[in-house]
């Protein structure tokens, strides 16, 4: 969802003056609430759904390909529909041809694995826009702000020190989406010591065990954002970091659309999908599946554990380098 923030700006171009209604899963909702170019957020729930099934609107924009997505742009009232919806016997349907590709990498892993054009470039095509695609678009909210000056006080952070996040996490979709727990300890160490840095744990409540593990591991002094923040502290928190080292999960582009330099360590998901705007670099192991979007294997070593500490530690330093220039 965060991503497809990024189709506002090319759809802004196309109709400047559109009221933008944005339907999201509640969870979400916090992500999108305060973004100018969005002109009403609404939760999927029983309240939103009696209201678009009294409202109309000139275009519908389906864009995710899960049932409740697609059923609700197929029955929300429109003249004009992109993207996907729903045949009365349950099937993802695509509205028009620009949406065959995708509907068809869906399905197919060979033709995910080939692909080498972007998400944004593929969404573009997909609700008939013209590029290039927009910026993530991320709230960074004032009193989220003030909050996190309270907890910056308290971790003693030098001004003249560069901070790195260290993003631990990456779902539990796929159990080899995110590095391992000695490559972030190793990273830490190094960078705290030869980057001068301060290191900065980043991860959601699920990631705590992964947390505990690295702050055990590690030699140096490490600082931990807690796994319990609101989504609009953790967006502070992470606005704290010059350099941010990622798996290709929400942490992600969340870093991307706060401007920050990023090291993305990428296995099981498609690199080539992932825009990093010129912020940063990708890094991946040397297997020969990369890609497979499988949600676990036995391949050993995996993805993820052939991307080496030094070529991590060396792709940080590029990027702190940048960052400060």
């Amino acid at each position: 969802m965060l991503r497809t923030t990024s189709l506002l700006e090319p759809l802004r171009r196309a109709q400047p003056d559109a009221s933008i209604t944005w339907v999201t899963e509640p969870r979400s909702v916090p992500l999108l609430e305060h973004i100018d170019a969005i002109d009403r957020v609404l939760p999927l729930d029983v309240n939103t759904l009696a209201l678009l099934a009294a409202e109309s609107f000139d275009l519908v924009c389906g864009l995710d390909l899960d049932a409740p997505s697609t059923a609700l742009a197929e029955y929300t009232r429109a003249p004009e529909k992109r993207g996907f919806g729903r045949t009365p016997d349950g099937v993802v349907r695509p509205f028009d041809e620009a949406g065959v590709r995708w509907l068809q990498m869906s399905l197919w892993d060979d033709l995910k694995r080939s692909n080498r054009r972007t998400y944004q470039d593929h969404m573009l095509d997909v609700l008939h826009l013209s590029g290039p695609p927009g910026r993530i678009q991320v709230a960074l909210l004032p009193e989220a702000i003030q909050r996190i000056e309270h907890r910056q006080r308290e971790w003693q952070l030098d001004p003249r020190r560069p901070v790195i996040g260290l993003n631990i996490g990456a779902g539990s979709r796929w159990t080899k989406k995110a590095w391992t727990l000695e490559g972030f300890t190793q990273l830490a160490d190094h960078a705290h010591r030869e980057l001068n840095a301060a290191i900065l744990l980043l991860y959601g409540a699920e990631d705590s065990d992964r947390a505990s593990a690295i702050r055990a591991g590690v030699s140096v002094p490490i600082l931990d954002s807690g796994g319990n923040n609101p989504l609009p502290d953790f967006i502070a928190i992470m606005n704290l970091c010059s350099v941010v080292v990622t798996g290709d999960t929400l942490g992600l582009h969340l870093a991307l659309g706060l401007g920050k330099r990023v090291v993305a360590l990428v296995g099981p998901t498609s690199a080539a999908e992932l825009d990093l705007y010129g912020q940063g670099v990708i890094l991946q192991g040397s297997v020969d599946c990369l890609g497979c979007y499988l949600p676990d294997c036995n391949v050993e070593p995996d993805c993820m554990q052939t991307i080496p500490v030094e070529n991590v530690l060396a792709a940080t330093r590029e990027q702190l380098a940048l960052a400060h220039k």
